[in-house]
């Protein structure tokens, strides 16, 4: 399975979070796996590219729920004061509430794993949001991620 496809999944989750303010993270994640998700041995197999038959078409029925998702939302969740601190220092004129909700979850998704999660070159992590926000924001949003995200990483 392609960790571009958990990182898809994870981002899916911190979006879903930014509706449960307050919430439990981890009940949540549970909730959407029951909900939304599928054992990792059912999915379809991907590649570092995120392609896979069918995924793109059943996006908002799956949910991968492999060890580097998991490991993705929940350090973003543990570490989210601080990635928010980061966002706001990196984004001048601009408040995070004013971002995109998919740009949030993006930022924060790559914010975590350039800072803290350490298996992953800021370039990658970087590259993979850039990608997502392709697929999943506005036709200009990329631009943005990768200038606030190139700023975090030299930080």
């Amino acid at each position: 399975m392609g960790r571009r496809r958990s990182r898809e999944s994870a981002m899916r989750l911190i979006f879903m979070m930014d509706f449960n303010r307050g919430g439990d993270y981890k009940q949540l994640f549970e909730l959407a796996v029951e909900t939304f998700g599928t054992e990792p041995n059912d999915q379809p197999d991907t590649d570092d590219n995120g392609s896979s038959e069918g995924f793109g078409e059943n996006a908002q029925e799956q949910l991968c729920a492999d060890k580097f998702t998991r490991e993705l939302f929940f350090g973003a969740m543990e570490h989210l004061e601080e990635i928010d601190a980061m966002i706001k220092a990196n984004t001048v004129g601009w408040k995070p509430e004013r971002l995109s909700k998919v740009m949030l979850a993006l930022i924060r998704l790559a914010i975590f794993e350039i800072k803290f999660y350490g298996d992953t070159p800021a370039s990658i992590a970087v590259n993979e949001a850039v990608e997502l926000s392709k697929r999943y924001d506005d036709s200009g949003a990329h631009a943005f991620l990768n200038g606030v995200l190139g700023a975090i990483a030299r930080m």
